[in-house]
């Protein structure tokens, strides 16, 4: 009684765990890469395609589908995944410019430094060493002019830096809280944003 006991607690046991894998919301997929892709990584939704970021042998990145076909022919120093706004960063030499799903530049390849498009159509650049913001257009929406600075966050109010004090701008680049802070970053969901002064 006591072995049947014990094969009923097992099988119990190998029936709750069977059930627990089937229930998970993605079940992983495989596929074999093409012969020159060294690794994949930071897959990406854009539109309803499901893509991801790759590096073949030769140290270029480019992007695949779910099958492992390329999108796009590898050419890139480094690819970043597609934002929401369906382009994506990519560095092409020293330079970081957009471009779209089928890898046209719709943002020629130009900046030190940029970021992905916030959810009011900017996004923060850095060139020659000063930091901008652009729309998708390439047109500057606020001229490049601070030391430092964030991307927009919730609200559309963006942190920036200038003369060595933090401050806060709007999409036009005029200031919410002028540079007074030590310290400061982006707006969270509650509105609000953490900052310092003097040393607090």
């Amino acid at each position: 009684d006591t072995d049947a006991a014990t094969e009923t607690d097992a099988a119990t046991e190998t029936d709750a765990a069977t059930e627990t894998t089937s229930q998970y919301a993605y079940q992983p997929q495989y596929f074999d890469l093409p012969e020159p892709i060294q690794w994949i990584s930071r897959s990406c939704v854009s539109g309803s395609t499901l893509y991801f970021t790759a590096s073949i042998l030769s140290g270029q990145d480019t992007y695949i589908d779910k099958d492992g076909n390329f999108v796009i022919q590898p050419q890139f120093d480094y690819a970043f995944p597609f934002s929401s706004n369906g382009v994506a960063r990519v560095l092409f030499g020293d330079d970081i410019g957009y471009i779209d799903t089928e890898g046209h530049y719709v943002i020629p390849a130009q900046y030190q430094d940029a970021y992905d498009f916030a959810d009011n159509g900017l996004a923060l650049i850095k060139t020659n060493d000063l930091y901008g913001y652009i729309g998708t257009d390439g047109n500057y929406a606020i001229n490049p002019q601070f030391e430092d600075a964030f991307n927009f966050g919730h609200g559309s109010y963006a942190a920036v830096s200038i003369g060595g004090k933090w401050g806060f701008v709007d999409g036009e680049g005029h200031y919410l809280v002028n540079p007074q802070f030590e310290a400061a970053g982006a707006f969270a969901a509650n509105g609000l944003a953490p900052v310092e002064t003097n040393g607090v």
